[in-house]
């Protein structure tokens, strides 16, 4: 289209066009092929992908409860447990690191799902709305037009009748005196209009119905486009679209806030209670809605995609060109003739080829004879129109003045049909429908959404697998004796003065599990030589540890 400039294949095409179909075509036009299996071979290409991904985030989920059902002792703080003490300090750290970056990314990409993914959706709704209605306003003027030459027609088919009766039978033989005194081929004139008006015939009754009722098909797809496109526009552009960010802004915000609490130690029970049973499984819900949503946006992100870059020329002008051959449309079809006109043709600023231009050029060759004739009758007296037309003479003089003006009116909406065509009002249409329309809001538009879904809903997952960053660190039963056992000197005796300013008493310990006697602090057994000190002893370290 030279009027609105060439097609740019955009980034975002290129991207969605590359996720894997799985070995099955790519070809938009399949969806529109008479053949079953093609269509199918090209529908499944876009399932599959959906599906696959799908099937990624089912057996991760599955995993999810696995390690759940296996607990901590065998997965750790992945199955929801919180972290023990005992553990690495710094793996605490690093998963709440992550978290709270899964957070600030979920809410980012929410964001940018609005303003970079809605918006340009929203922009594809406004061209696709405006186009809608250009072409409905072009339905309206060439149909006025062609009703006007439908009934002009009409009428214009009885007089030619009429005017073609009395001149083909009432021209009287005199006529060749008064061509001897004018020098006037009155016969020849006479002749070449009854040609004429044989040439335009029903003056195209059957071409203005085709006509009328395919603009009538366009303005009613054109009606359906409209109300498709204020249904997106209005769900785009009000409170709805904002429902996403506002739930994922929100429920990372309470999620955040108990990681906060949980890293600097403070143990409110309540607060985590509230995050494990309602603001987690409304997460999770959230996640999985964005998962599928995504999945579908896929499927018809690709398939745009396919559309915008088909066919030899990698442009929709390619996908309507292989939509058109392999439904068998030939050269000689107007279907075929109208779309390749506006497509290669406009390039060239020509007019659309089709009957309107033969019926014009039929229509001004007889204005031409009936002005020619009309001159010739006015050089000629009363007596000598009667030596012509005989008694014939009055009708035959209305029926030639209504005769051209019924030409001149039918010539008039025939040069308006023909405007109404031109590729200056239909080529902006087209470019702007499929070019800006489908090609650059709609793809960006869908590719955004799509990216920012699976980002959130990856990150969503992540932070449900870590979702034991929110708890505070879990101390196993006696880990402060541990801790205070450790603590000890690292010789192999403890000294212990029962008996101030008295004689020490050695005192040995060891770890045991089974044959020794447990007091009660992590398996850490004091064994004593002098049994009242080490009772003694034992007494008062399990007091300090109580």
């Amino acid at each position: 289209m030279a009027i609105n400039g060439g097609y740019e294949e955009q980034w975002a095409t290129k991207t969605m066009r590359g996720l894997p179909r799985f070995k099955n075509p790519d070809n938009f036009a399949y969806l529109f092929s008479p053949d079953s299996e093609q269509q199918s071979d090209y529908i499944a290409g876009l399932l599959f992908a959906a599906i696959f991904l799908l099937c990624i985030f089912l057996v991760w989920s599955i995993l999810l409860l696995v390690f759940r059902c296996l607990g901590k002792n065998r997965v750790g703080f992945i199955s929801g447990s919180a972290f023990e003490v005992s553990q690495s300090s710094k793996k605490p750290v690093i998963v709440r690191s992550i978290f709270l970056l899964l957070a600030i990314l979920i809410i980012i990409f929410s964001a940018l799902m609005v303003t970079e993914g809605l918006n340009n959706l929203y922009d594809t709704a406004e061209t696709l709305i405006q186009s809608a209605r250009d072409v409905n306003q072009v339905r309206n003027n060439a149909n006025d037009a062609l009703s006007s030459m439908q009934s002009l027609g009409t009428t214009s088919a009885r007089n030619r009748d009429l005017l073609l009766k009395n001149l083909e039978t009432g021209v009287c033989g005199a006529v060749l005196d008064l061509e001897e005194r004018t020098d006037i081929d009155y016969n020849q004139t006479v002749s070449q209009l009854i040609q004429q008006l044989r040439d335009v015939g029903d003056f195209r009754q059957e071409d203005n119905l085709e006509l009328q009722s395919g603009f009538n098909t366009l303005g009613d797809a054109s009606v359906d486009v409209d109300s498709y496109a204020e249904d997106i526009e209005q769900d785009v552009a009000d409170w709805p679209k904002f429902v996403f960010p506002i739930l994922f802004g929100t429920l990372c915000f309470f999620l955040s806030i108990g990681v906060i609490l949980a890293w600097r130690g403070k143990d409110i029970g309540k607060y985590q209670c509230f995050l494990s049973w309602f603001i987690l499984p409304l997460f999770t819900v959230l996640i999985a809605a964005s998962l599928v949503l995504a999945a579908f946006i896929g499927v018809g992100a690709s398939a745009n995609a396919d559309f915008c870059s088909g066919g030899e020329a990698d442009s929709p002008d390619g996908t309507f060109n292989e939509i058109l051959n392999l439904n068998g449309y030939s050269e000689d079809d107007s279907v075929y003739r109208i779309f390749t006109f506006y497509v290669d043709k406009c390039k060239e600023g020509d007019q659309l080829v089709f009957f309107l231009d033969e019926y014009k050029d039929d229509l001004d060759a007889l204005a031409a004879s009936l002005n020619d004739f009309k001159t010739s009758l006015g050089n000629t007296t009363i007596g000598g129109l009667e030596n012509i037309f005989c008694e014939e003479k009055n009708s035959t003089l209305i029926l030639l003045d209504t005769m051209k003006d019924d030409v001149e009116m039918l010539l008039k909406a025939a040069v308006a049909i023909i405007e109404t065509l031109a590729c200056a009002q239909l080529a902006p249409i087209y470019t702007n429908t499929f070019y800006l329309g489908t090609c650059t809001y709609s793809i960006r538009g869908v590719s955004w959404t799509f990216a920012s879904l699976i980002i959130i809903s990856f990150c969503g997952m992540m932070m449900i697998m870590f979702r034991s960053a929110w708890l505070v660190n879990y101390e196993p039963k006696g880990s402060k004796n541990v801790e205070a056992a450790t603590s000890l000197p690292d010789e192999d005796e403890v000294h212990y003065d029962p008996n101030p300013g008295g004689r020490p008493i050695n005192l040995s310990y060891h770890e045991e599990n089974e044959t020794e006697e447990d007091y009660g602090f992590g398996g850490v057994v004091v064994v004593g030589t002098v049994g009242p000190a080490i009772n003694k002893y034992n007494k008062e370290l399990n007091r300090g540890h109580a």
